[in-house]
């Protein structure tokens, strides 16, 4: 497996923040959480989600985990 070029950072989800109240109107489910990551690249094609490399991905209010799981 090549590394990826360069830097590896995304964004892949983004919260809106109500500017009048300051809080973050943004309600996260495991599938948009795996339809976001599917945008993040394999250098030799496809997505790490349809890879399986993403394991033990959790939401939690706003917050989210998962591993890698590489070779």
């Amino acid at each position: 497996m090549q590394p990826l070029p360069g830097p590896a950072v995304w964004t892949i989800l983004r919260a809106e923040t109500d500017p009048e109240t300051s809080e973050t109107a943004m309600t996260l489910t495991r599938s948009d959480v795996l339809e976001a990551l599917r945008g993040v690249p394999m250098p030799e094609g496809g997505n790490i989600v349809d890879a399986d490399l993403v394991r033990a991905l959790t939401v939690e209010g706003n917050t989210v985990r998962f591993v890698l799981e590489v070779d």
